[in-house]
């Protein structure tokens, strides 16, 4: 953790890169862009431990996979399954109103209720806003086969291969055996069933191997890969992402689970403390002359609307003549002193679909802070009918002109934004909201660190 004699004189800084604004109003625009680390909201996207994972060596259970370890995952722009390398692991512990079922053909998968599966027809779509009547992408036994063959391939043998041939040249001829076409439409598994409120039966399945009271609380796992997503059941599921920026030794949430006791993100690995000055002159080197606005993101920015660095840092900034923009989750009141260098704030106020409680994600006098600040405006990111519901609450509740709410579509590739999209569009012309793309999944095709 930062030292407290420091807190005050220096920033601890994740990364500071150049990239455009991709996001809200001045999307679009140059900008450097400085994460802050450390986060007040952290979402939990897990399965339970027993859950069975694709891997070229056959399923194995999600808590058993390490840093390191190869599992299947879908390649979004080759439009194939590959083999991909786990870069983190996670762990932490729920409570079983926090988990759900999801039963496809015989098999039921156990999950957080934010979890997201790759739906034909709607992209990635979290557990809980599943529908009878879905179609999960699935991994058909026959690919997880052939992408097995590609490291233990038996026909490297020449008397199998001499054998096999011989009998598919036999058999042909007889017509025991006729060509086919090999199709690239990838399978789907149906959704039969959805239970968001497990029955005592299906509570006390949750601690398995240890079998657990039925009301005890459960450690659930997720894994990290290169590509972002991986099979779960067989089913395709998104992994966790970027937790770097607040997930640190000494805090609840677990990684590598072979050794959870003591192995997190190393917060001195995964930032830099910078003095204001120092900060300000990164800040310069990476601008030049072209670029004028400067984005401070997260992790959440504004918990660190207390230092006297941070003000510093906006002083000289605003001295400077550069445009400041605070990204934030609408949960922190800034501090006068530090609000006066802010020209904009844009406030991404969690819906339910965050899987946060209420009470930690809304903070009342907050909403009305920025409700009331001319340089706020609010964001939403909607994947389904029930988010514009909830926006339209929130929208009622603290009456918040239509004008001051942007609507951007969920999605982590350009399909996925294409699948939502529509929705949020037709809303925003119906309601007067603003539609706000998301520029770095178009151009760079994914969550991208440093861009």
């Amino acid at each position: 953790m930062v030292e407290q004699s420091t807190a005050q004189t220096h920033l601890p800084v994740c990364e500071v890169f150049s990239s455009i604004q991709g996001e809200g109003i001045t999307a679009g625009t140059p900008a450097i862009f400085v994460r802050l680390s450390g986060c007040n909201l952290q979402c939990v996207f897990c399965f339970v431990g027993n859950t069975l994972i694709s891997t070229p060596k056959g399923q194995k259970p999600l808590d058993a996979l390490e840093i390191g370890d190869t599992v299947y995952g879908f390649d979004f722009n080759t439009g194939g399954v590959i083999p991909t390398q786990i870069t983190n692991t996670f762990s932490h512990v729920v409570g079983p109103e926090d988990i759900c079922s999801v039963v496809t053909g015989h098999k039921k998968t156990f999950c957080t209720l934010n979890h997201t599966f790759y739906v034909k027809g709607r992209g990635w779509v979290c557990a809980k806003e599943l529908v009878v009547g879905d179609v999960i992408y699935d991994l058909p036994a026959s690919q997880a086969c052939s992408l097995h063959m590609v490291e233990s391939n038996p026909m490297k043998c020449k008397s199998t291969a001499q054998k096999v041939a011989m009998t598919l040249r036999d058999k042909y001829n007889t017509g025991e055996i006729i060509p086919y076409s090999r199709s690239r439409i990838y399978n789907g598994r149906t959704v039969s069933e959805i239970t968001l409120c497990l029955s005592d039966k299906q509570k006390a399945r949750l601690g398995y191997p240890h079998r657990i009271g039925k009301g005890a609380p459960v450690t659930v796992y997720n894994i990290e890969t290169g590509i972002h997503n991986y099979y779960a059941n067989t089913l395709l599921v998104h992994n966790c992402d970027s937790s770097y920026t607040w997930n640190w030794e000494g805090t609840d949430y677990i990684h590598n689970t072979k050794e959870w006791e003591k192995d997190k993100y190393v917060e001195e690995e995964e930032r830099t403390l910078f003095t204001a000055k120092e900060l300000v002159d990164k800040i310069c080197e990476l601008a030049g002359s072209t670029t004028g606005t400067v984005v401070f993101t997260g992790g959440e920015p504004l918990l660190r609307h207390k230092t006297d660095a941070f003000k510093e840092v906006l002083q000289i900034l605003h001295s400077l003549r550069y445009r400041v923009e605070i990204e934030t989750n609408g949960t922190i009141i800034p501090n006068n002193d530090v609000d006066m260098y802010v020209s904009q704030y844009n406030v991404s106020t969690k819906l339910a679909n965050s899987d946060m409680p209420v009470k930690k994600r809304i903070i009342e006098k907050a909403m009305l802070y920025f409700r009331n600040n001319p340089k706020a405006r609010f964001k939403f990111v909607i994947a389904a009918w029930v988010d514009i519901v909830e926006v339209k609450k929130l929208q009622a509740k603290f009456c918040i002109p239509a004008i001051k709410i942007l609507l951007m579509p969920e999605g982590r590739t350009s399909e996925e934004l294409d699948a939502h999209s529509k929705l949020v569009v037709e809303e925003c012309i119906q309601s007067g909201y603003i539609f706000c793309n998301r520029l770095h999944i178009l151009l760079w095709g994914g969550a991208t660190r440093g861009v």
